[in-house]
This record gives C-alpha cells, sequence and structure tokens, in this order.
C-alpha cells in the first residue's frame, strides 16, 4: 500500500462494547405494554402467513406488499457482508431521502423504522381454515448483523454502530394500542459478533405464546436507536450507525430447528463485466475493457448438499440475446456445515464471454442486461427470488468507478486551496460537459460550503496543467445516492488520461459520497501540503465525468431534432463554413479550442477566419433563434 498518509479522511464512527445476546427469546404474556407516539392503524389487506422477505429481488423501498414503505429503511445489495443471500434491508441514521434527522445528536435517537403490514394471526386458511393458537408454534426469524464491515479500517465496508446505539424488534397489542419491546441488541463491531460466532450474521428465533398476539391486525417493527459521536467538523459526519436485517421469516409450525431453507441463493451482487468501470462512454469502449472472469458468490441453505446448475446470458436493450454461459451442473455443501461458498470455478469465477455484446455500435449509446441464474438439479428451491441477480451494463455518456450506492463518505483535508481528484483515460478525444457528484448529507447539512470544479491533463501520472477552474460552487443534494450535474462553462477537448478535482475554498470538509464495495482507490489523488498523494481507503468516490450534453451524443452526432448544418472544410486552413437550410435562424456562433478557452464569437456568421488560430482539435458550438444547440468537432490546421 502506498502512501499511507492521512491525506484522506473517511468518515467512520468507532465503537466498542457487545452485549448480551440470546438465541432465542420467548414472549411472555406478563410483558409491561410500551406506549409509542409513532402508532399505526390497522391494514385492511392484512398479509397471510408465511410471511418472508429476504429482500433479494428489490432495492429501495421495502416492499408495498409485506411492510409499510414509510419509516427510511432502506433495501440494498451493496451494505450486507456474507449475508444468507443477497440484499438486505438497512436501518442507519438517514431518512429515505439520505438526509440526517433533525433529532440527531450525540443523544440516544429513534431513527429508521421497518414495520410490517397487517399480518392474520387469527387464522391460517392453507391446507385448510384453521384458528391460530399459541399451540401452533408460531414463529418469528431473522438474521441481523452490525454495520462497518470486517478487517483493516481502510478496507471496510459502511459504518459500525456505536455501543449506545441498539436495534430493536416490537410487536402490536392491539387492545392496548401500544407498541411492546420482545427484542434488542446493542452496537458492536462486526469483528467481535464473528469472534463470537464464527460467522458474520446473527440467527434470531422468537416464539410467540402471548394470546394477545393471535388476532387478526398482528404487526411488528424493527427499530434502530442511534447516536452520533462528537466531531470538531460536523461535515464529517454523515450516514452512520449502520444494521442489516435478512431473511426475516414468520410462520406457524415452525420448530427452533428449523434454520435451514431448501434454497440456493446468490450471495452478492452482480458484478460489472468490464476491468475499472461500472459504466463507460460507448465511444471508449474498447475490447481490452473487458474483464477476464467474474466473481460469483452462492450458497446452499440446506442442511444436505445439492446439485447446481449456473448460467448466464447478456441481453441487449432490444431483447435479443448476445451471449449464453452455462456452467453446467456441480455439487453445492451446506453452508451450515462448511460455512463455505461454491468454490467450482466454473460457477464461482466465470470467464467472460467472447464478444459478449455481439456486435456493438459504440456510435450510439446503449445497455444490455447481464442475468445469472443459479438452479437445483433435482427438487425445487423453496425461495426462487434470490436465484437471480441481474447487473445493468451501460454505455452511454459517463464514466463511473462506483455503482451508484455510498456506504461512506470521504474527502480530502479540510485546508484551504487542497483538491480531491479522480483520473479517467480516454482511447479517443471527446468532449466533457458535466460532471455528475454525489454528496453525502452531513451533520451540519450546510450546503453552502464553497469549492471549486477542476479539470487537469496528466504529466507523469499526476495533474499538470489546470484545463478548466469553474466559478465557486456549493454541494447540492438530491436526495439518497442521487447526483447533480456540474456543467461546465463551456465545451472541454479532452484526450487521454485526465482528472476531475475539487478544490476546496475555505477549509471546510466536501462529503462525497464513497462505494465501498467497488476498489479504484488507485485512481484517487490528493493534494495537501504543496504534493499529489495516493488515497490508501479501498473504494471508489461518487463522481461521475459526463460527455456530450442532453441532446449531442459525443462530439460528431448530434440529435435528430437539432438544426443540421453542413460544416466545410474540416480540417479548416483558412476558413471555415457553415451552411444549411437552417443557417438563416443562426443566432450565435462559439468556437472553442482544446483548453475549453473561447477563441471567436459571433452573431450570425457563415464564415469563420480560423487562418490564425492554432492547430488541433476545436468544438463549434451553434445556437438558434429558438435556444437549440448544436456541436460539431472541427479540426483546425
Amino acid at each position: 500500500m502506498k502512501n499511507f498518509k492521512p491525506a484522506f479522511l473517511l468518515m467512520m464512527l468507532c465503537c466498542c462494547g457487545v452485549s448480551a445476546w440470546s438465541q432465542f427469546v420467548m414472549v411472555p404474556s406478563s410483558q409491561a405494554a410500551m406506549k409509542d407516539a409513532d402508532r399505526t392503524t390497522k391494514d385492511n389487506n392484512a398479509v397471510m402467513l408465511p410471511f418472508v422477505d429476504d429482500f433479494s429481488d428489490y432495492v429501495g423501498n421495502p416492499s408495498s406488499k409485506l411492510w409499510q414503505t414509510s419509516g427510511g429503511c432502506f433495501i440494498n445489495k451493496s451494505y450486507g457482508v456474507f449475508t444468507p443471500s443477497v440484499g438486505v434491508a438497512t436501518l442507519d441514521a438517514i431518512d429515505a431521502w439520505g438526509v440526517l434527522y433533525d433529532k440527531t445528536s450525540s443523544a440516544t435517537f429513534n431513527a429508521d423504522t421497518l414495520c410490517s403490514k397487517s399480518i392474520r394471526l387469527d387464522s391460517v386458511m392453507l391446507p385448510y381454515p384453521k384458528k391460530l393458537t399459541p399451540a401452533d408454534s408460531v414463529i418469528l426469524s431473522f438474521y441481523f448483523q452490525p454495520g462497518g464491515g470486517y478487517g483493516q479500517m481502510w478496507q471496510r465496508l459502511g459504518v459500525t454502530p456505536n455501543k449506545d446505539d441498539s436495534l430493536v424488534l416490537e410487536f402490536y397489542d392491539m387492545a392496548l394500542d401500544a407498541w411492546e419491546q420482545v427484542w434488542q441488541t446493542d452496537g458492536m463491531p462486526l469483528d467481535s459478533l464473528f469472534a463470537s460466532d464464527s460467522d458474520y450474521v446473527r440467527y434470531v428465533t422468537i416464539v410467540i405464546t402471548d394470546e394477545k398476539y393471535f388476532n387478526a391486525d398482528f404487526r411488528f417493527r424493527f427499530r434502530n436507536f442511534a447516536t452520533l459521536e462528537p466531531s470538531t467538523n460536523e461535515n464529517f459526519i454523515g450516514n452512520c450507525d449502520q444494521w442489516n436485517l435478512d431473511y426475516v421469516y414468520l410462520d406457524a409450525n415452525r420448530s427452533l430447528q428449523d434454520s435451514t431453507r431448501q434454497d440456493l441463493a446468490f450471495v452478492a451482487a452482480a458484478p460489472s463485466l468490464l476491468k475499472e468501470y461500472q459504466s463507460m462512454p460507448c465511444r471508449q469502449y474498447r475490447e481490452e475493457d473487458l474483464a477476464a472472469n467474474l466473481a460469483i458468490t452462492i450458497t446452499n441453505l440446506d442442511s444436505v448438499a445439492s446439485a447446481s446448475r449456473y448460467m448466464y446470458r447478456i441481453v441487449d436493450n432490444n431483447g435479443a440475446e448476445t451471449a449464453l454461459y452455462d456452467g453446467g451442473f456441480e455439487n453445492l455443501s451446506p453452508f451450515v456445515q462448511t460455512h463455505q461458498y461454491q468454490t467450482y470455478i466454473p460457477h464461482c469465477n466465470p470467464p467472460v464471454a467472447q464478444q459478449p455484446f455481439g456486435i456493438f455500435d459504440t456510435a450510439n449509446w446503449s445497455s444490455f442486461s447481464v442475468i445469472h441464474t443459479i438452479k437445483p438439479g433435482v427438487g425445487q428451491d423453496s425461495r426462487t427470488e434470490n436465484d437471480t441477480i441481474k447487473f445493468i451494463q451501460r454505455f452511454e455518456n459517463f464514466f463511473a468507478y462506483d455503482d451508484g450506492t455510498a456506504e461512506q463518505g470521504i474527502g480530502v483535508e479540510a485546508n484551504a486551496n487542497s483538491h480531491f481528484a479522480v483520473f479517467y483515460n480516454l482511447k479517443c478525444s471527446d468532449t466533457l460537459t458535466a460532471v455528475d457528484i454525489y454528496f453525502n448529507s452531513t451533520a451540519r447539512d450546510d450546503e453552502q460550503v464553497p469549492f471549486y470544479l477542476c479539470v487537469w491533463n496528466d504529466e507523469n501520472g499526476i495533474p499538470k496543467d489546470t484545463l478548466y477552474r469553474s466559478e465557486q460552487m456549493t454541494p447540492h443534494i438530491e436526495g439518497l445516492n442521487k447526483y447533480y450535474r456540474y456543467m461546465l462553462r463551456q465545451p472541454l477537448i479532452l484526450d487521454g488520461r485526465f482528472y476531475v478535482s475539487l478544490q476546496s475554498k475555505t477549509g471546510s470538509f466536501l462529503n462525497i459520497g464513497f462505494d465501498e464495495n467497488n476498489d479504484a482507490s488507485s485512481k484517487i489523488l490528493g493534494f495537501v501540503a504543496n504534493r499529489w498523494e495516493e488515497c490508501f481507503l479501498r473504494g471508489a468516490a461518487m463522481i461521475r465525468p459526463y460527455f456530450g450534453s442532453n441532446v449531442v451524443v459525443g462530439l460528431d452526432n448530434v440529435a435528430a431534432e437539432r438544426p443540421s448544418y453542413k460544416i466545410y472544410p474540416n480540417p479548416a486552413t483558412e476558413w471555415l463554413h457553415i451552411e444549411g437550410s437552417e443557417a438563416n435562424k443562426i443566432s450565435s456562433v462559439e468556437l472553442f479550442n482544446s483548453l475549453g478557452r473561447k477563441v471567436y464569437s459571433g452573431r450570425t456568421a457563415k464564415s469563420i477566419d480560423v487562418s490564425a488560430f492554432s492547430s488541433g482539435f476545436y468544438v463549434l458550438c451553434i445556437r438558434d433563434d429558438e435556444g437549440l444547440l448544436s456541436q460539431y468537432k472541427v479540426i483546425i490546421k
């Protein structure tokens, strides 16, 4: 690891201490009711048993079929670490918009809630109608995991809940119209949980024995209580105090020993087919950008070995299949016995198909769906939702090292004139017109922190010349994991390696979203104390350079609804001419050089004298009297 110095600051709230816990809890009839101002009303569309959700087939808000969708809980495939199946429900200190709660402080406050819809615990209909009673062995089970990841601090995933934080489970008492706490665990590092259990998740079962819960409006909810550690700079504090839930299961006729399921499942999200990027512009794509193999994690949640068949197929945006890989059949041992995932190489490390995108037109934006499936060789799978994972491979108009989800925040030291830079490589010249950035909401939530957006060229692996520097800007927070687009004053022609940096103006910390599931640390540099240093934190900054515009594709493809002009000669040596049926409607003509500087501006000029201009690439911008913009790449010799 290079340059292990504190030039980069990562939001990370540490905690210590582990609470006592029990493998299962019996809910007694004498437990005191807890009144709560956050009451909910009876749901007329009550859920019938069984109630099961492993959060594997959707993201965002909890499923409206099972859960009340408000409460700030975030369904995702990014925060979990070796959970039973892909996808978790994450409870933390931010609301559904990605903003820290107003009540956030160093004192304990209630944060997210995941509340079930009304559940018919009075009766079941299958295999025949029957009244439910405590004798029917009704059990609620789930897995939980404290956030924060494991291992070295610079390689972790998410933020650990403090020792004063907690995750609780409550049942609704319909007679008293109150919520009753039935289970709790305090904050702990994931390392501590693993040291105790030899697993990264803890399984909890709760036997429901009190008759008062056997009604048509039974509900349960998870809540987390958070605290923020005091900080000298509240801009450091963002998304934190995370808990992950998985495989919530409520049903009758269960036993405390039924922790296994006849279920083959994916454990991690589907990966990109590209070596470095999650997304890249189509005109920049080359076959050497493809990864050689993919990392796939598959588990067997049953108590016996099962034959499994793994495949993936690639489908274009018209629904046509462009590639198919069949990994064949192979036995998969039960995780409960071996604590191992599938190790068969054709399943866990399959090759990327040759020419996976078929005849791919790199002159036009496109996307491909990479669909992975795992199926049992014989018999049925009890839950098919976790048998499929999908990755959308985008070749659109931006570079992205990140997957679009921020587990933490990152930024350069809060010193005036310091820079936080990310570099990208162009295979051919292109026009940079904007940069998309995701800023984390912070405890201070100060959106007036000034910064400058800069673009640099390269010399020997570090930024050299500033090609562009914006006016003073401030962070814009659009919502959870939603980028804000910062437009450049004028298009900027770039080639080869270039850098996008954020320059601090006053020394305030800029809290940039940080995706810790994809490692682009070697692409990040910080400028502090008059020197550039590499980042040592594992992850990818959520900064995406955007090429072209909403109406222009690349440098030489103009949207059909824009006026079309004939630009000649190209290359030009003395004069550059503009012709076309719409030429009499031109309101302005501008020419920009490769550094983004405007070298010519005219009102209705049809010819431009370029004889005095330096040789190189230029961008010609033509705007008509309706304000529609057309752009062309021109070469001057």
